[in-house]
């Protein structure tokens, strides 16, 4: 069986599975199931093709293609070797592959590869720098990692340091032995700067280097010839730890990975920079470099570089673009190849649908070109990979031709392997897009990539422009999730020398630069609303109670001092205050007595029989009372009128008034009318008239007084009082003598509380921190971090007790003491209490004293009850005289009442015959009823009977 080659760019193995199990599949019995099925599909597709246009074509072509499908492409098997470019050791064998897929892969795969191969040997690279061998600017890359290399010795670094700081700067700057131009400028800077270093200048190597022998001070030249030369050239060469860094870095765990670093470095540095250095040396030189660029730099800094600003826009414009292009250069570069692979596998994975797809009749042609030609787009990439590879190489050592791999040239050199790197990786990304533009033309492709381009370097050009012109800088700066707002801060801060370190209990252990060692246990114990500190407690509260008990105190000194006051005033009172006592009132009484509720009862009830009797509201008819009251005079007089109505309608109309006025307007009357209704009053408004004047006169009489009164006491309960004010003011004082006890016990614990356990708590931690280390070193940490074990607990406050006992509770007890002695003072006192009086009886004349020459300036009279009893009886005569004018006024009313009763009765019999009359009439003859109707209404007959007051 005859064996075809497939070359793909990596993942060998992957790809011999993908075939594997095209084999496998192709020749199961449901594979040609399927066969059968889409044989049948279609075959129906041809005959309603063949129905629709009667074309013979249409059948050739579906027999054709069955047998091109199943007789040449599927049938016939062949053998696959696949070749790993990637790994030359890797070749897989594939049997029973069938031709359809065996022969296109072999044809189109190679054809990539002969191409790609063309293309490498056209440009005379060496094997570190072909893209088929190595990948992209493998070389390049080498000769930029070794630009980086630094030792990763830290020991070792922080010697080479301390060299370059004190040594190298001070041969230079002191000595002259060279200068910074011949430093910059060496191709060997390792053998300069050793070759003659200070036997006088030195370093201090710290505690703790293992790479010196002992620490202290070194002469440059004892370290130089002693640590750094030796152990640089141990660290740079194959089994050193910078060494096996680097190259585990590039080539991982590969067996031969010294000898292909050394190799492949050699020839890259070679090809670039024509030198003659082994890899050894390059890695040696470029730890040196590193090293003196970093002491330098460390040293500028320290002396107040402030240059380090200039070209800031330039350079980050710079280097914003070239971490675009190394992001998308590092996708590129790694993912690119990768995903060819996957793709290419995928193609071949789905040889079977393809082929399926295929047979039917109206896809064949289209499946088998898509097919064919996703092939040739896949490997159209691999040259262009290497054309890519080629240009970037030989731009890059044109541009490294003339430089030497120096110090002063150290940055350019990092800079055009990045560049160059990162510039191609870039490029990578549109090597796809280009290989698609193979079948659809370049044209757009190209614009499309220039376009990217040109935006990627305008954006960066533009952001770092903004900056520059701003003035607003930020590098190094990682930011999440932060809020801030209206601060100002220019202050200096400055912290070095402490370690900290936390716990497995969550407090802190800090280590100063002294010495020292700090405990902080806040984050070990929970942080409550309230402090729960038994001593503080206790304190507060007994200072709480004394403060109470003293406010106690001070309002019972006061409340004894107004009760002995008050005593003393009664007591004086009581000397005068005995027998009847006449008060003479210019007031008025707002009081209402029996009488005169009852008066105005009476003229409420007059007021509201006028009202009902004669249609009118109550305040209408109060006036009307009110102007009789007030209105003088005598008319007595009678009114009858009457008239005959028209024959037809009928009716007789009479009217009779009699009526009387005196001085208090009684108005009596009766009224009859003949007009189909009758109404009839009788004496109801002389009742209410008379009762309205009754109500009056009381009323009259009680607001003629003139307030006087007469109140009988007698001072017998006085002195009941004064006892009573003696029993309280006894009361309060032993309320104040208590309080005042009760405050000065309170004040004293609360001295000795505080005393014995406050300071513990506040003043005295760092001490007791330092106690607990001499007591118990092994321990000291468990003691005084863990905050949830009783026992430790226990243990902690039984140190607290004995270091108090030991060292504070001596200071303490002096201080109570004193604190003692203050308290039991006599006369303390923070309330501002006063003084009992010393001499009652001296008191009680002075406050005597002091009421009789009070009312002497009040003018108080002291003829009041002579005052009172001639008010008195003028009072009571007027109220006599009151009354006999009432009874005079009840009789007169009396006789007027039976006056009107008689004439109330002559106008009605009067009344009643003259209606009589007027009916007959009426009924005699109608017809003069009708005629005489307008003259009834317009002139009606009147009767009066005048009568006069006698």
């Amino acid at each position: 069986m005859a064996v075809d080659t497939v070359y793909v760019m990596a993942g060998g193995a992957y790809m011999a599975q993908i075939f594997n199990g095209v084999a496998t599949m192709v020749g199961t019995s449901a594979w040609d199931s399927m066969m059968r099925i889409v044989m049948l599909i279609s075959g129906m597709s041809a005959l309603a093709v063949y129905m629709r246009s009667h074309d013979p074509k249409e059948l050739v072509k579906f027999v054709a293609f069955i047998i091109l499908i199943t007789s040449v492409l599927l049938i016939p098997k062949r053998s696959v070797q696949i070749i790993d470019r990637s790994d030359p050791t890797g070749v897989y064998r594939v049997d029973n592959v069938p031709l359809g897929l065996a022969v296109p892969a072999k044809f189109i795969t190679s054809i990539g590869t002969d191409i790609t191969e063309i293309y490498e040997r056209l440009f005379h690279l060496p094997d570190s720098l072909m893209y088929s061998k190595t990948g992209m600017l493998y070389g390049a890359d080498l000769v930029g990692h070794v630009s980086d290399v630094m030792t990763v010795n830290g020991d070792l670094a922080e010697l080479m340091g301390m060299y370059v700081k004190n040594c190298v700067i001070g041969d230079i700057l002191l000595n002259h032995k060279y200068s910074f131009q011949e430093l910059m400028n060496s191709r060997d800077p390792y053998t300069l700067i050793f070759r003659q270093p200070s036997p006088l200048r030195g370093v201090m190597v710290p505690y703790g280097n293992s790479e010196a022998q002992q620490e202290g001070f070194w002469t440059c030249e004892m370290l130089a010839k002693n640590v750094l030369m030796p152990k640089l050239g141990i660290d740079t060469t194959t089994g050193g730890a910078t060494w096996e860094y680097t190259v585990r870095r590039l080539f991982g765990g590969a067996p031969n990975a010294n000898v292909l670093y050394a190799t492949l470095l050699g020839d890259s540095y070679n090809y670039y920079y024509q030198g003659g250095q082994t890899a050894g040396q390059l890695m040696r030189t470029s730890v040196v470099m590193n090293a003196l660029r970093n002491g330098i730099s460390a040293y500028s800094a320290q002396s107040g570089d402030t240059a380090s600003l200039v070209n800031l826009s330039s350079s980050s414009s710079y280097n914003k673009m070239r971490l675009s292009w190394a992001t998308s250069g590092s996708i590129g570069v790694k993912f690119l190849p990768l995903m060819n692979t996957i793709l290419l596998a995928l193609i071949f994975a789905l040889f079977p649908i393809t082929i399926l797809l295929a047979t039917i009749h109206a896809l064949t042609i289209g499946m088998l070109k898509n097919y064919i030609f996703s092939i040739i787009y896949l490997q159209s990439w691999p040259p262009m990979f290497a054309i890519l590879n080629s240009a970037a190489t030989f731009y890059l050592r044109g541009k490294t031709g003339g430089t030497e791999f120096n110090l002063a040239n150290l940055a350019s050199i990092q800079e055009m392997h990045s560049d160059i790197g990162l510039v191609a990786g870039w490029l990578t990304l549109s090597i796809p897009f280009i290989a698609y533009g193979i079948v659809k033309g370049m044209g757009s492709v190209v614009s499309q990539a220039g376009n990217y381009l040109g935006t990627a370097i305008n954006s960066s050009a533009t952001a770092s422009s903004s900056q520059a012109a701003d003035g607003t800088w930020a590098f190094n700066n990682m930011q999440t999730d932060n809020v801030s707002g209206n601060k100002w801060d220019t202050n200096y801060s400055h912290r070095e020398g402490q370690t900290t370190q936390q716990l497995a209990s969550g407090a802190s252990v800090t280590q100063t630069a002294s010495g020292q060692m700090v405990y902080d246990s806040s984050t070990a114990m929970s942080r409550l609303p309230v402090s729960i500190k038994g001593s503080d407690v206790t304190a507060s509260t007994l200072q709480d109670m004394a403060r109470r008990a003293d406010v106690q105190a001070s309002a019972a000194q006061h409340g004894y001092q107004s009760s002995v006051n008050s005593g003393w005033n009664q007591l004086s009172q009581f000397s005068t205050q005995t027998g009847n006592s006449a008060t003479l009132s210019s007031g008025t009484d707002s009081g209402m007595t029996a009488n005169q509720s009852q008066a105005v009862a009476k003229m409420q009830n007059a007021v509201s029989t006028v009202a009902k009797n004669q249609g009118i509201s109550e305040r209408e008819a109060f006036e009307k009372l009110m102007n009789n009251q007030v209105s003088r005079g005598y008319t007595i007089g009678t009114k009858v009128s009457g008239g005959a109505k028209i024959p037809g309608v009928g009716g007789v109309e009479g009217y009779f008034d009699a009526n009387k006025s005196d001085r208090d307007s009684i108005t009596k009357g009766t009224q009859e009318g003949g007009s189909r209704n009758t109404d009839y009053h009788y004496g109801q408004n002389v009742q209410a008239q008379k009762d309205f004047r009754e109500g009056w006169d009381v009323l009259e009489s009680e607001r003629m007084s003139h307030g006087t009164s007469q109140n009988d006491n007698t001072a017998n309960s006085d002195i009941n009082q004064f006892a009573a004010t003696l029993s309280v003011s006894q009361n309060s004082y032993d309320q104040y003598m208590t309080s005042r006890t009760r405050s000065q016990e309170y004040s004293e614990m609360a001295s000795l509380a505080k005393s014995h356990s406050a300071q513990i708590d506040s003043n005295f931690d760092q001490q007791f921190v330092n106690y607990v280390m001499e007591k118990t070193p092994g321990s000291a940490d468990r003691i005084l971090s863990d905050t949830s074990s009783p026992d430790v607990a226990r243990e902690r406050d039984a140190l607290a007790k004995s270091f108090a006992e030991e060292r504070i509770v001596p200071q303490l007890e002096s201080e109570h003491a004193a604190n003692k002695a203050k308290v039991s003072e006599p006369g303390v006192s923070d309330t501002g209490a006063g003084t009992l009086p010393a001499d009652p009886a001296t008191s009680f004349a002075e406050n005597k004293r002091k009421i009789e020459k009070m009312s002497d300036e009040a003018n108080i009279r002291r003829d009041i009850p002579g005052k009172v009893a001639e008010q008195q009886s003028k009072t009571e005569q007027h109220i006599r005289d009151n009354r006999e004018q009432v009874a005079a006024g009840k009789q007169a009313l009396d006789d007027q009442k039976v006056v009107a009763v008689t004439d109330y009765q002559v106008q009605q019999v009067r009344h009643t015959g003259n209606f009589n009359q007027a009916r007959n009439e009426q009924k005699m003859n109608p017809d003069a009823g009708k005629d005489e109707q307008p003259q009834s209404y317009k002139q009606p007959r009147q009767y009066s009977v005048p009568v006069k007051k006698e």
